[in-house]
């Protein structure tokens, strides 16, 4: 998490004049989203598996657990994201930033961050797939959390799923918006529709508690899998509302 955070500032950085903001501005409002997006992340994972804090509140904040082990686990990077979006948008509002210029600026160094976090995920073992035949599956070591669902099994690396996917929309969308960028948000507005289907697809593929799912039209759906459609949806509609008030400036309506 910290390289992806650090890489992500950094490629930020590099990209601010295009919302015409300094380095001292990048690295406000990144202190902002970071801490924004942590609690988020940790707050939709407890609020997701409250089971396990019922009784030990302090779990959620210790550093120090109540079994005796260090550090503290259990994220959900969709909520880090949303909380993200909501305080920095409050941020930038109060700095008189546009959203959307910075939203472009932010969109391909956050799907490079997506990335990296990801590949912390397949190092730590959490965040996996189902049981597979195919040629893609690993058998995880003893000691993490996809062992001990699946332990000697291969499952899908939905880890590395995501990750690719996230560096391709990162690439993608960089090279791209060159060409094809014609007003504010068009880079937002694209981030969140790839990023939307990527997670989409993937969450077919990951492993989910039996507690964490529900039906929905006749299928296993995850709030996940929710949260990204709405992404695809928002993404659309974003693009469609913002290219439409681009071609009104333009004729000048």
């Amino acid at each position: 998490m910290g390289v992806a955070f650090f890489l992500a500032i950094w490629w930020a950085i590099k990209r601010a004049p295009m919302a015409g903001v300094n380095k001292a501005f990048i690295f406000d409002l990144a202190v902002v989203v970071m801490i924004s997006s942590l609690l988020g992340a940790r707050l939709t994972y407890v609020v997701g598996h409250w089971d396990e804090y019922r009784n030990h509140p302090l779990d959620i904040i210790s550093p120090i657990q109540s079994d005796g082990t260090l550090g503290i686990a259990g994220m959900v990077l969709l909520g880090g994201v949303i909380a993200a979006v909501i305080v920095g948008g409050w941020y930038l509002k109060r700095k008189k930033v546009p959203f959307w210029q910075m939203a472009d600026v932010s969109a391909p160094p956050l799907a490079l961050g997506i990335g990296i976090g990801r590949l912390g995920c397949f190092f730590n073992g959490c965040c996996f797939g189902h049981p597979t035949s195919s040629g893609l599956g690993m058998i995880f070591p003893k000691g993490c959390y996809a062992a001990a669902i699946y332990p000697g099994t291969a499952i899908h690396p939905t880890q590395l799923y995501d990750a690719a996917g996230a560096f391709v929309i990162a690439a993608v969308l960089q090279t791209l918006e060159k060409r094809w960028r014609t007003f504010p948000g068009w880079t937002a507005s694209w981030f969140l529709m790839l990023a939307g289907l990527d997670r989409f697809i993937v969450e077919a593929y990951r492993y989910y508690e039996p507690a964490n799912c529900f039906e929905f039209l006749g299928t296993q759906w995850t709030g996940s899998r929710l949260v990204s459609l709405m992404m695809v949806v928002l993404g659309i509609v974003t693009l469609w509302v913002l290219s439409r008030k681009n071609r009104r400036s333009e004729v000048g309506v």
